[in-house]
């Protein structure tokens, strides 16, 4: 029987067809069955659009569009790309997913949760195959365990995020990756990239760890030129959608997070930010970094078991073990090196382009962690269930090792799992008292759009679809122009930002004369405007 392969440097015999099929299957009842048990922690009968989960508006408002009109269109108006048809923030991939489970099933909670539901049961099973094929039936094992039981995945099943859709399109193409004969690997590995690339841009970085399995267990010269056609393939892929996305109006990163500290969406006439000499790009990158490592420091002081400190720490340590993995061994592997490199690339654009706030970080880094458990798996089997040196007795202490280690790894899933889902019910109470708000507000004006926070709308957005719902816009043109394109029976501000560059009478130029002082939502006050009827 294969359970590994003791020295990991060697792929183990491949298991016949029927008997892959039958693991596979074996391990994917377990991952269903993972989240049937854990489905109370997070109250699966509503969606949780609020709080650090408020994209879900946004997805799920785009999707319904797409079934009602045939348009990949955003559902959820942002006044800096009033100009822009058929607009949209992210990559199709997951409006595409939720629309085909409207399409079959109808919209409901459930319908908006089946994507990522079916997500992560693929990517534990392409989890598993991954390392079944590289290092054994146990490594497999262990890797599918290990992505399974990691809380950030749980969360985001029951979420209409496109994290888990994004995981396990990248999960499979890397398996599908694994099965095509070696002489087709860098022209096939090219057409898999597009797989995880149509959920997100980043999903173009997978060419690291397929390049590391080009060039694994000392077979660099026979597949160099298969790897270095590979790597070409992807950088012209790459540079062909850029230049397409960027046609259509939609770049792969948006330069104003870095040099403005946000994103621009509330500003029609100037949705780019200023020029920058090379000196100043690189001194705002680098300022932006500082901002994130001192988030990130804050973070890990206070918000303790929370899944977004335990979850961004857990990827870069395993970003370690696959550096370590691939380094330390008589024989370097280059797959954990690979691995290695994207967890290391894509933390570099989350503290230099991005931000850590919230779960970002750790969102950002989700698509690197079927291949970091699959290292890390295949170190916990070689480490604590090997063969290797010693008797009976060193043999029996690393079993009580790892399974110590491993009592310990499932009770801190555990409690940061249960942690997470409180957290989603804790919020869900703020985005109720929001909606009531905005339907309340809404009612004097039923056919008009209405304009509001990103933070109290999210719920609403979908509760009223398809009601047009907008960001609040920066300045007076813009509101104008928003105005004509979808005109405003409601207009909400955040108190603390009102006034800075919108004045009362830009708002009495537009009939919105009705004012209402101090609505309160949570421990949030706002100030709302409505047309006269």
């Amino acid at each position: 029987m294969d359970t590994g392969t003791e020295s990991g440097t060697t792929s183990p015999a491949r298991a016949s067809g029927r008997r892959l099929a039958l693991e596979c299957a074996l391990v994917a009842a377990a991952a269903t069955v993972l989240l049937w048990l854990h489905a109370g922690f997070f109250s699966p009968e509503r969606l949780h659009v609020s709080g650090r989960f408020v994209d879900q508006g946004n997805y799920i408002s785009t999707a319904r569009v797409l079934v009602d009109t045939g348009e990949l269109r955003c559902g959820l108006i942002f006044p800096a790309h009033l100009e822009r048809e058929n607009w949209r923030p992210y990559m199709p991939g997951h409006y595409l997913s939720l629309a085909l489970s409207y399409a079959v099933f109808g919209y409901g909670v459930f319908t908006s949760l089946l994507p990522n539901l079916v997500a992560f049961v693929l990517a534990t099973t392409a989890t598993f195959l991954i390392g079944r094929e590289l290092y054994g039936l146990r490594a497999g094992l262990l890797a599918g365990a290990l992505f399974a039981l990691f809380p950030g995945n749980l969360t985001y099943a029951f979420t209409a995020m496109a994290e888990l859709t994004f995981t396990a399109a990248g999960a499979l193409a890397l398996a599908a990756f694994l099965r095509l004969p070696e002489r087709w690997r860098a022209e096939g590995g090219m057409l898999l990239l597009a797989l995880p690339f149509l959920f997100r841009e980043t999903g173009a970085l997978l060419v690291l760890p397929m390049l590391g399995l080009l060039l694994q267990n000392g077979r660099g010269k026979k597949n160099l030129r298969n790897a270095l056609l590979l790597g070409l393939l992807a950088v012209g892929f790459l540079y062909v959608v850029n230049v397409w996305q960027t046609a259509q109006g939609k770049g792969a990163v948006p330069l104003s997070w870095v040099t403005e500290g946000k994103f621009n969406y509330m500003d029609a006439f100037a949705p780019e930010p200023a020029r920058l000499s090379p000196g100043e790009w690189i001194a705002a990158l680098f300022d932006n970094a500082g901002r994130n490592a001192a988030e990130t420091a804050e973070q890990f002081r206070d918000q303790g078991f929370q899944m977004s400190v335990v979850g961004h720490w857990t990827i870069v340590g395993l970003i370690g073990v696959s550096l370590c993995a691939g380094v330390l061994r008589r024989k370097r592997e280059s797959f954990p090196l690979g691995v290695a490199a994207l967890g290391l690339v894509l933390l570099a654009m989350v503290y230099f382009l991005y931000d850590v706030k919230g779960q970002k970080g750790m969102r950002s880094m989700l698509f690197a962690f079927p291949c970091l458990a699959v290292v890390a798996g295949s170190a916990f089997e070689r480490v604590f269930l090997g063969r290797g040196p010693g008797g009976a007795g060193l043999r029996a202490v690393r079993y009580a090792s790892g399974a110590l280690v491993t009592l310990v790894l499932l009770a801190g899933a555990h409690l940061t799992t249960v942690l997470s889902g409180r957290e989603l019910s804790n919020l869900d109470g703020i985005a109720d008292s929001a909606t009531r708000v905005l339907r309340e507000l809404h009612a004097a004006n039923p056919d008009l759009a209405v304009v509001a926070p990103h933070e109290m709308m999210m719920d609403f957005i979908v509760s009223a679809y398809p009601t047009p719902v907008s960001f609040p816009p920066a300045n007076e043109q813009t509101l104008e122009l928003l105005d004509q394109k979808h005109p405003i029976g409601t207009l909400v501000f955040n108190k603390r930002f009102f006034g800075t560059d919108l004045s009362k009478e830009a708002l009495q130029a537009l009939s919105l004369r009705r004012y209402y002082p101090d609505i309160h939502s949570g421990e949030r006050v706002y100030v709302a405007f409505q047309k006269k009827r």
